[in-house]
Formats: C-alpha cells, structure tokens, sequence
C-alpha cells in the first residue's frame, strides 16, 4: 500500500498533507489547540516570500519568510525581522526544503506553545560548522528557570534535549550526527510516566525516566526554531519538515511521513 493516497475527512492528515500507506491514516496526531503544528515545504503553497504571508513562493530559490501551519491551529513560522540571514525555498525536483542561510533563519511560531508533555518530529540537514551547536527549537517558561531546547551539540555532535525542569537536565543522545546527511530526529516528553525519548531515523537513540519533571510557566517565551544565538551561530542547513503535538500520539507515523520528504530510510 506504499504510495497510496489516502485522506480521512476531518482527520490529522486532512490538512496535514498526504499520509503513505493506509496505516498513517487512521490516527489523528493533533491533541489540542496548544501544542500542535505541521510544516510541510513540500507544499509550496503553504510558503511566503513576506513575513505577513501575502506574496507566494513560486520557484527555487525564493526567499521563505513565513511558513503556513498545516494542522489548521495557525501555529506559522514567521521570520524574526532581525533574523540574521534570509531563508530560501529549495528543491531538486524530488525533495523540498527550507535552505536555512548561516546564522540560522531564526523562524518564530505565531503563538507559543504550551510544553508540559509534547513530541516533536523534524526532518533535517545541517550543513554548518561544528564550531556551534545547531538548534532545531528552542523556548523559555517566563516565570520559571525551565527550558527547552532540541539541538545538535557543538563538542561531540550527538542530538541533545532540555527537559523542562528546574535542574535543566539534558538528554543526550549516543549517534554522531554529521554535517551533509539528512536526519530524521525525534524527541518525545511524557511528564506523567515521567520519560523522555531521544530518536534518530526511527531509532531509538537516547532514554530516561529519572528525572523530576516541572510544568512549564503559564506564560512563555515565543517558540524558535532555526534560532539564532551566540552558541549556535553558524547554524544552516535544511529544513524538510517540523511537526509538534502532545506526547506520544502517532510518532513513529510521522517520522515515516518526514522521512518520506527527506528521503530518509528508518531503521
């Protein structure tokens, strides 16, 4: 059933994009209004070349500001306007990405998202200097030392995630993860088991059920990804696909969905 394109009306996959096989079909990965969101470059009509999401992408090479949600809860990306660097919408007739310049495209997401329990799923290249850590995502709780962090470490190249606690634990993967390949990378929070979940290509790559989880402020900072900071500031590469939901909905379904965009084989 590889290929067939199956939609089930009112489902996930409705506005999420085509789904491979009958199997990713039958779930619905979104959980709530505040923590879910697709983006698909292989869809073109979901990116802007303006950061107010008026003037289409039409070719390779257009400038990428703003970048439609497709989970329908309008959770965008909109390039920071002191963003170091200009995104670029490119394709090789197969696979479609965000070409992320040096410096990170320092995307934001319209409304920030609520952390207590989530999973995220990115398709990805990087193809900066090791000299940084390249950041998928990241986010602060305002009122709260906790932090959020999805990133490719700088000494060792190994994906690395802070948990939400007070601590800042981090999660740090065993694969060495090299510029040029393209990854499919998760990282999944359950904060009532409590665990969380590092994987890489449909692998898993990292575990823990140790620590002790805090739930993040009420009010947050704004979600980042691709962002720029002084740690992570020759960040570049691809970006294939993003998606984010609750915790432990569907996750290997969408990894499959992602690796299919970055031509990326699970294990």
């Amino acid at each position: 059933m590889s290929g067939l394109r199956i939609v089930v009306p009112g489902s996930f996959w409705d506005t999420a994009g085509w789904a491979t096989g009958a199997a990713l079909a039958r779930r619905t990965f979104v959980g709530s209004a505040t923590r879910a969101f697709w983006i698909d470059p292989s869809d073109i009509t979901t990116l802007f070349q303006d950061r107010s999401g008026t003037i289409p992408v039409t070719a390779n090479g257009d400038p990428v500001s703003f970048a439609r949600d497709k989970s329908g809860l309008g959770q965008d990306l909109i390039l920071h306007p002191n963003a170091p660097g200009q995104p670029t919408y490119g394709t090789d007739g197969f696979k479609h990405w965000i070409e992320i310049p040096p410096g990170g495209g320092d995307f934001e997401v319209a409304n920030p998202l609520r952390q207590e329990g989530h999973s995220l799923v990115a398709a990805v290249r990087w193809t900066g200097s090791t000299d940084a850590d390249r950041w998928i995502v990241s986010q602060d709780g305002t009122s709260q030392s906790d932090f959020l962090a999805l990133q490719c470490l700088r000494s060792d190249g190994v994906l690395s995630a802070n948990i939400e606690t007070a601590s800042g634990f981090e999660l740090e993967g065993a694969t060495q993860l090299v510029d040029g390949a393209d990854y499919v990378l998760s990282y999944t929070l359950n904060v009532d088991t409590p665990s969380a979940r590092l994987r890489v290509n449909g692998v898993d790559d990292a575990l823990n059920a140790s620590f002790t989880p805090n739930e993040f402020a009420s009010e947050q900072t704004t979600t980042r990804v691709f962002t720029n900071s002084p740690r992570s500031e020759f960040t570049s590469g691809r970006l294939y696909g993003l998606a984010f939901a609750r915790a432990d909905r569907d996750v290997g379904d969408v990894e499959a969905v992602l690796a299919e965009r970055a031509g990326v084989t699970l294990g």
